[in-house]
């Protein structure tokens, strides 16, 4: 056998071992693919449905790769090749890295009670934030496998960003404060709110701002800085209940004793009161001839709370009426807060 004969036929060698490996390597590409269909099928996992096309893109890849690895193919070549090869593997990695991340933080938010306003706020930001970082730890791996200087590039983002973010800050700050209103949970879109005087019904809690449906129908849009830092009544929040406060004065020769039995004599076993909750009835103060007496209780709903306050005042002057106990009139030109 000539020397041309023997250089032939162990290049003929090596590229039908290339060739088979290569095609081993389709083969377990679509093998997983499949495994992963059937388990996303059984399972209802949306994961590995996500998942399949870019491991199997992997894996050819890497098996291409072996191909030009085994296969006689030029030096320069094959240099060229791999770092192709690399870079999309690279970009199928990363790509991969962030679908997992953000199925991850959907499946979260699908748990939690407010999904529908993480779902508007929370996931994009999400999916911004991957998306920046997959972007610039993408970029430094191949910048470091072409032995590029990353570092510089470091250090001029740095700087970039601390000039973007002074210049932003009022918008960074929004957005931050938009966080964290979605992350604590304390107001809700269709929470009723008392903020700065003002009532209203969240309509939506953006990334910026959160938009607030006033009593008259205009929409208030207040920053989300400024709600972070305001001190906020909700009123839906924790529940519908609402406690009910009741004030009279009588006299001083009038038996407080008496005065507490009767009141408490009113809301026992009444409909609309909460009797899980304390009923209680204080002496609140001791001036001018007279006793200051208050009586607090709670309602279920709060759409009860002026209907029971008329029921009890009601009741109490019959009851006050029919025991001989008057309630305390200032004298004649007396003024009293």
């Amino acid at each position: 056998m000539s020397t041309i004969d023997f250089i032939l036929s162990s290049d003929s060698k090596s590229w039908t071992l290339a060739t088979v490996t290569f095609i081993l390597f389709m083969l377990i590409a679509a093998l997983i693919k499949t495994l992963f269909k059937k388990v996303h099928q059984h399972q209802g996992w949306d994961i590995f449905h996500e998942l399949a096309p870019f491991i199997s893109n992997l894996i050819y890849l890497f098996g291409l790769q072996v191909f030009f690895v085994i296969s006689p193919t030029p030096e320069k070549i094959e240099k060229w090749v791999n770092d192709l090869i690399f870079v999309v593997s690279v970009f199928i990695f990363f790509r991969m890295l962030q679908k997992t991340i953000l199925s991850a933080a959907e499946w979260s938010i699908s748990k939690s009670e407010s999904s529908q306003t993480l779902r508007q706020g929370f996931l994009p930001l999400i999916k911004n934030i991957t998306a920046l970082l997959i972007l610039f730890s993408g970029g430094i791996v191949i910048l470091k496998h072409f032995n590029y200087d990353a570092m510089s590039l470091l250090t001029a983002l740095g700087v970039g960003s601390l000039a973007v973010g002074l210049a932003a800050k009022e918008t960074l700050s929004n957005m931050i404060s938009g966080f964290t209103l979605i992350m604590d949970r304390n107001l809700r879109p269709g929470d009723e709110i008392l903020a700065n005087n003002v009532v209203g019904k969240v309509k939506e809690i953006g990334l910026r701002s959160t938009q607030i449906l006033l009593v008259d129908g205009n929409t208030l849009i207040v920053p989300n800085c400024d709600l972070v830092n305001t001190k906020i009544l909700n009123l839906t929040s924790p529940s519908l209940e609402k406690l009910c406060t009741v004030q009279f004065r009588v006299t001083l020769e009038t038996s407080f004793q008496r005065v507490k039995s009767i009141s408490l004599g009113i809301l026992e076993n009444h409909r609309l009161v909460r009797h899980s909750e304390a009923k209680t009835v204080s002496l609140q103060n001791l001036s001018d001839g007279n006793q200051l007496i208050q009586v607090s209780f709670w309602v279920n709903q709060r759409a009860d709370l002026l209907s029971m306050t008329s029921y009890f005042n009601e009741t109490l002057l019959e009851r006050l009426q029919n025991e001989n106990i008057s309630l305390y009139t200032p004298p004649a030109g007396c003024l009293r807060k």
